[in-house]
């Protein structure tokens, strides 16, 4: 009787079984929900926030035939995803680079920006005889020198005047500097934060300067005034990012952002010179000498550089550090 009863239960359980497949089968596929676990998408999973790598390119420091260590590192981290420490938030970051040339630097930053619409923009350059990344918070109101065209000479432009006619003496980018200089360093990354110096413009000056544009060559120049015209020059501030490309851009991104109100972080780093570059320099320098020469010249001491491996590593730390700034 007891087997009866087991064998009936069993019978009703697979008749339930197989009218609930059956039903199933029979509905329409709109009907059919699918599991919510599956395809619902997480409401906590983050947008990845968007990054402008900006390195200029050749210029007349480069040696010959080489690129610069900017360009090199833009191009080594463009399409790279990176995330914050806490795994909060994450990025992808998109490269560019840019001439260097007063006219032409700017515009295609513009252009990104509007392109990708960031909300980190940082830029990039290389200085000579540092030894570690240098964080560079200010940018002057100065431009000064004759940028780098290298399929146009003849049409290069000297610039020594304000960079913007009413602008303010100075401005600074809004990255996390400290925390990015810590954060190399604790990574045995060498890295130093820029300075700004105020310059006593109550003592006399002996700079002067006047801008003529040659009618020829429409190429701007700069010029000692003659005597009796002379206008001074009155450089309030200076920023380690010194007067050139490199200056115009650490003080223009934040300058632009701030005049467009737009919810952005800018900044600017310098790198050292590449390894390579140095060591080619060097053999250069010890072709054909005298073995008296040449025995002189390699006791010279060689320049502070620093492999693109670790400028790679450096630039990719200092971004991962300024996500943890953001609003997540």
């Amino acid at each position: 009787m007891k087997k009866r009863i087991a064998l009936i239960t069993v019978v009703i359980m697979v008749v339930t079984l197989m009218t609930a497949f059956t039903k199933n089968l029979s509905k329409q596929p709109e009907d059919i929900q699918s599991n919510p676990s599956s395809t619902k998408i997480d409401e906590n999973e983050n947008t990845p926030v968007s990054i402008l790598l900006v390195g200029y390119g050749w210029f007349s420091g480069i040696p010959d035939g080489q690129i610069n260590n900017a360009e090199m590192v833009a191009n080594a981290l463009d399409g790279e995803k990176i995330t914050s420490v806490d795994g909060s938030i994450s990025a992808v970051i998109h490269s560019i680079t840019v001439p260097v040339q007063w006219n032409k630097a700017l515009q295609p930053v513009l252009e990104a920006i509007e392109k990708y619409n960031p909300q980190i923009v940082l830029g990039m350059g290389t200085a000579g005889g540092i030894s570690g990344l240098r964080i560079e918070p200010y940018g002057v109101n100065w431009m000064k020198g004759t940028d780098s065209d290298p399929q146009n000479p003849d049409m290069q432009i000297e610039k020594n005047e304000k960079i913007i006619a009413d602008g303010p003496d100075y401005v600074k980018g809004t990255l996390p500097y400290k925390d990015i200089v810590i954060a190399l360093l604790e990574n045995q990354i060498p890295a130093t934060l820029g300075k700004l110096t105020s310059i006593d413009t109550s003592a006399p000056s002996t700079s002067t300067t006047t801008t003529s544009v040659a009618p020829s060559t429409s190429k701007t120049t700069s010029k000692v005034a003659p005597a009796g015209n002379v206008t001074p020059i009155t450089i309030p501030y200076r920023s380690s990012t010194g007067m050139y490309l490199c200056n115009y851009m650490a003080y223009m991104l934040p300058y632009t952002v701030s005049q467009q109100q737009a919810d952005m972080m800018t900044g600017f780093i310098h790198l050292p010179t590449q390894l390579g570059y140095v060591t080619q320099d060097r053999l250069n320098m010890l072709k054909d000498l005298s073995e008296e020469e040449l025995t002189k010249r390699l006791t010279f001491s060689l320049p502070a550089t620093m492999s693109l491996d670790e400028m790679v590593k450096g630039i990719k730390i200092s971004l991962i550090t300024s996500l943890e700034t953001l609003n997540p």
